[in-house]
């Protein structure tokens, strides 16, 4: 494998959609901008700036670990520190994520439980292009 083709990958994120099932008060449209940089085959480092679920605008910073992988996908657990939230002013995150990669966008697709708000919890959409 080509180790240093996979690290220079860089996306540019396009926050965008959230879905809470268990509360529809919850802010839905969460535009914002964020970047992925790959740092090796199965781990991701990403950070960003987002209108959150609660209607104000925060920041994220975590780790992606994909190690299920096909052509155009892969499959694992997302986890890092947000801020913005009403419970604390930063929070930790932790879901499960599942990329589509083309040859220049992709999609996101997450689910982040909350097991201290459990209505609160989340699916995510994020579009995101290659640089």
């Amino acid at each position: 494998m080509n180790w240093p083709a996979i690290t220079d990958e860089m996306w540019l994120v396009q926050n965008g959609l959230s879905y809470h099932p268990g509360d529809r008060s919850y802010n839905e449209v969460n535009p914002g901008l964020g970047l992925e940089k790959r740092l090796s085959p199965n781990l991701t480092a990403m950070l960003g700036a987002y209108k959150n679920s609660e209607a104000k605008n925060g920041a994220y910073g975590g780790v992606q670990w994909t190690p299920l992988k096909g052509d155009g996908w892969r499959v694992g657990l997302m986890g890092g520190l947000a801020t913005g939230y009403e419970m604390a002013p930063v929070v930790p995150m932790a879901g499960l994520l599942a990329a589509l990669e083309g040859d220049k966008q992709g999609l996101n697709l997450m689910f982040l439980p909350n097991p201290v708000k459990p209505k609160s919890s989340a699916f995510g959409l994020q579009y995101k292009r290659r640089f």
